[in-house]
């Protein structure tokens, strides 16, 4: 199995840096001239190459990063997206040339809802999380620079190996984002987050519930990857962004909306709290279902939600998701298992591979329709321009 990566309109003089770091990700490279001059890179991956297709979130918006050319401005200007990368540590450098290795990580740490160091010092990586006795992909390698005296170091995210050396991902690297060898001897230790476990690495996770209790459902709301499964969860549910949507159906009792008595597939305006409209849906089902995530109002009175806006209704749905042990799932990115076990929750979604729902009355989606718009929606998020 393969997978393809095509990088064009390639300048000549970037030729050779673009090659190198596909084929340090264990990729065969072939290159194409194209009629204007410049070159398309095609870059071909295996399955067993460096190059893992479920590498955690933030590695993969550490290669966004490179993909973007990030590096130093010569002379007075600096580059705004390394002082960006500055911003999530305590320095408050606002240039390029201070040391910048140590905020790069945290940036792309901080970026996929994890804590970071907040420390600009490469070596505060070295008690973060917890240790690996090998490496894996993207997991963040501390790395000692005997030249520089023994507070000196750099800090990046490992990519492959060789016999004698590393290739890192990081930045501060000769000025700039880049994939570069680093001889092992450099190497103190590889760490990865508490909360989140590695197959590869052979961390095994004891529950499906079991990250840290600072993690709470405000923090891990702007997630990618939750935020991503909030949109598939409005994808399954067919309420789109319509926050105030009620389950499709004839209205039969609207104590706060009386004039929607009657009326089919309704949705309302006003967010003080859950709307409480009982809707008949079918001869047989009767539900008072609502908002994005269709929460049933005995639902929301047990989420203790101050009122019903959409930025609640965000947090509510990442409540229940908690609850159901699809958090962990989905930062480890096992989207089918966090999928299924959300299916006691959202009858649109499937219980298992035959993709059925875990309730008769209501057909659920297929997981490769959720694969694919999970996918989608993540991948819009990681490549939008940083505000």
């Amino acid at each position: 199995m393969t997978r393809i990566e095509e990088l064009r309109n390639v300048p000549k003089d970037d030729l050779k840096e673009k090659i190198e770091n596909y084929e340090y990700e264990g990729a065969t490279v072939s290159v194409i001239h194209q009629s204007d001059g410049h070159f398309t890179i095609r870059a071909i991956f295996s399955v067993e190459s460096n190059s893992d297709t479920n590498a955690p979130l933030w590695y993969s918006i550490a290669k966004r990063e490179l993909s973007l050319d990030v590096k130093e401005i010569i002379g007075h200007k600096n580059n705004p997206r390394i002082v960006a990368y500055h911003d999530t540590v305590s320095l408050s450098a606002n240039d390029d040339e201070t040391p910048w290795c140590s905020s790069f990580v945290n940036y792309c740490v901080k970026e996929a809802g994890l804590e970071g160091t907040n420390s600009a010092a490469a070596l505060s990586w070295i008690n973060w999380g917890k240790e690996l006795d090998q490496p894996t992909t993207g997991c963040i390698v501390v790395l000692k620079r005997p030249e520089s005296g023994p507070t000196a170091g750099h800090v990046g995210f490992y990519v492959g190996k060789t016999n004698s050396e590393i290739y890192l991902l990081g930045g501060n690297q000769g000025n700039k984002v880049c994939i570069a060898p680093v001889n092992k001897n450099r190497v103190i230790n590889y760490r990865w987050p508490k909360d989140l476990y590695s197959k590869k690495a052979d961390i095994n996770m004891t529950t499906a519930n079991a990250i840290s209790p600072s993690l709470t459902a405000d923090k891990l709301v702007d997630n990618p990857k939750i935020k991503a499964m909030l949109d598939v969860l409005a994808f399954t549910e067919g309420t789109g962004n319509d926050y105030g949507k009620v389950v499709n159906g004839t209205v039969i009792s609207a104590p706060y909306n009386p004039e929607l008595v009657g009326r089919r597939n309704v949705s309302v305006t006003n967010f003080n709290q859950h709307p409480n409209i009982l809707v008949q849906v079918n001869a047989t089902i009767k539900s008072t279902a609502a908002g994005r995530y269709q929460f049933l109002k005995e639902t929301w009175d047990e989420l203790d939600m101050p009122n019903f806006q959409p930025r609640n209704q965000d947090i509510a749905a990442v409540k229940l998701m908690k609850k159901r042990g699809m958090i962990e799932l989905l930062l480890a990115d096992n989207l089918q298992d966090a999928v299924f076990r959300g299916a006691p929750e959202w009858a649109s979604l499937p219980k298992d591979q035959t993709n059925r729902g875990y309730y008769g009355g209501q057909v659920a989606r297929t997981i490769a329709a959720i694969e694919q718009k999970y996918t989608d929606v993540l991948t819009e998020i990681l490549t939008a321009p940083l505000s």
